[in-house]
């Protein structure tokens, strides 16, 4: 029985355009946007190296890329919070508005 030796290629940019938009929707869902970047490749019989360096460095730069663009997205909110927190630091008491009290539940979750 002969086996066959199938060639890994590169990520084109077309897969990698579609592998970041996969990454970019699915990043917002309790689903694993990475499972999906390993997965789909295989279900659409795409032959790259998912073991090489660049693919590791292409995950990170896609994840990256999310993070970056969720942080700017919701920037009013993040200024709301840590304004919240700094004018309760100010009071010395938890002040009553809701971007305090969600800045102090955070801290309290992340440990901080």
């Amino acid at each position: 029985m002969a086996t066959e030796e199938i060639t890994k290629q590169m990520l084109s940019y077309p897969q990698a355009a579609i592998l970041g938009i996969l990454q970019g929707i699915s990043e917002l869902f309790p689903i694993s946007s990475l499972g999906h970047s390993i997965l789909l490749p295989a279900v659409l019989g795409w032959t790259i190296d998912q073991n090489a360096n660049y693919f590791l460095c292409f995950l990170v730069a896609t994840h990256f890329a999310t993070a970056t663009v969720l942080f700017f997205f919701y920037w009013s909110d993040w200024i709301r919070i840590i304004s919240g927190i700094l004018r309760s630091l100010r009071l010395g008491k938890i002040a009553a508005d809701p971007g305090a009290r969600l800045g102090w539940l955070l801290m309290e979750v992340l440990q901080l």
